[in-house]
């Protein structure tokens, strides 16, 4: 299983991309992992932005 994530700002100025691979049986911990690895880049930050904007 291959899954790719990627966060960015609006603009597309500030983009995070990650790749992870691994056996299909881990999906779920694949995902996670995934999503780790953005918010350790700060994909965090970018998506507090993105929705503070439209509140």
């Amino acid at each position: 299983l291959s899954l790719r994530g990627l966060v960015g700002d609006p603009d597309g100025v500030e983009v995070i991309r990650e790749e992870i691979q691994g056996p299909v049986e881990q999906a779920e911990a694949l995902g996670i992992e995934l999503a780790e690895k953005l918010l350790a880049r700060g994909a965090g930050e970018i998506l507090k932005a993105v929705y503070d904007q439209h509140d």
